[in-house]
């Protein structure tokens, strides 16, 4: 008995065989490694071994086994370790992927995203456009490091457990992704979330009246660690004429006003320094998360030193960097009102 009390698993590991290969008689495989690491690891998270599925058969291209079927249509998340063979399979994609789905789970609960990626190469290596719909704005935590040539640099499983490796960081970030998805998953839906899964139909929405056109500008969010109140309070100065806005900072007390201050939004922007990377990373895939749940085109703004652009994770067209006082905060602004 896993986690997650309305599924059969609690998690899919999706993979192509070539990249869970053995080079050596002590290797056990990349994909291997990873699946008995997150056996542990979310095992002391969650307090329950959950119950994890892989295809250690070597199936990949054949014809979809009654087993794996039942494994997609009962499992609470999907995990895609994506690279070029992964992407390149006749298994992976087109039949991993299309057939997760439940009769009754959507795919995105509270903001929480069900499929969730493992980067096993690089952005050059393998660029996200390359990707197919279901995996492009979901989560995604990077094993690899990108060098100068455009190859990546994959990191695999240390023998000992230390905090500072890459992989062990990485690992930690992907445990804390699942551990929240799978406890969200395991409370059920809502009343409100079974509704939502026949909605009716929209209702044309009347025009506003001309006294009410000066209230018609977009409403931006600003989020911000308390340190960079200043700045976040002048960035809000500025923007005031063009938009409606609200500010708040990111941190745990404040975490239901930042929900509903993000499910009124058009947009967001993150304002952040490089040391706070990882953190404004996790605000943005909780914003993209409830923009998927919401189904609403909302857009994120990441203001920070173009030096930390590159360390920002996650890649997308929802996510614009913006500088402070630059034409690209006009861009953003000009963006919000093409997609309201």
């Amino acid at each position: 008995m896993g986690f997650c009390q309305d599924f059969k698993y609690d998690l899919f590991i999706s993979y192509a065989h070539l990249n869970n290969q053995k080079p050596g008689s002590q290797d056990q495989g990349w994909v291997t490694d990873l699946h008995e690491t997150l056996r542990v690891r979310l095992a002391e998270k969650l307090y329950v071994p959950p119950d994890i599925w892989r295809d250690t058969g070597g199936l990949d291209g054949k014809v979809l086994d009654a087993g794996i079927r039942e494994a997609l249509e009962n499992s609470a998340v999907f995990l895609a370790v994506v690279s070029g063979a992964f992407l390149a399979s006749q298994y992976c994609v087109p039949v991993e992927l299309a057939g997760f789905r439940h009769p009754r789970f959507p795919l995105v609960i509270r903001g929480c995203s069900r499929i969730v990626v493992v980067a096993y190469e690089g952005p050059t290596e393998t660029p996200r456009s390359t990707w197919p719909a279901p995996l492009q704005d979901v989560p995604c935590v990077p094993f690899c490091d990108e060098r100068v040539d455009g190859s990546s640099r994959l990191y695999t499983r240390p023998f000992h457990s230390d905090p500072e490796e890459p992989y062990w960081q990485r690992l930690d970030h992907l445990v804390r992704h699942l551990k929240e998805i799978l406890t969200e998953t395991q409370k059920g839906l809502t009343g409100a979330e079974v509704s939502a899964l026949a909605p009716p139909p929209p209702v044309a929405a009347k025009p506003p009246a001309a006294w009410q056109s000066r209230w018609q500008k977009p409403l931006v969010h600003i989020t911000f660690q308390s340190t960079d109140r200043q700045q976040a309070d002048r960035l809000a100065t500025e923007l005031g004429e063009r938009c409606i806005v609200t500010l708040l900072a990111g941190d745990e007390t404040n975490e239901r006003r930042q929900r509903t201050y993000l499910q009124n939004s058009d947009g967001q922007i993150l304002l952040f320094k490089c040391s706070d990377v990882g953190w404004a990373e996790e605000q943005a895939l909780r914003a993209l998360n409830l923009a998927t749940e919401q189904g609403r085109p909302k857009r994120l703004a990441i203001c920070t030193d173009p030096s930390c652009v590159q360390e920002f994770g996650l890649r997308s067209e929802f996510v614009m960097p913006v500088a402070s006082g630059g034409g690209s905060i006009d861009d953003f602004i000009t963006s919000l009102g093409q997609r309201r």
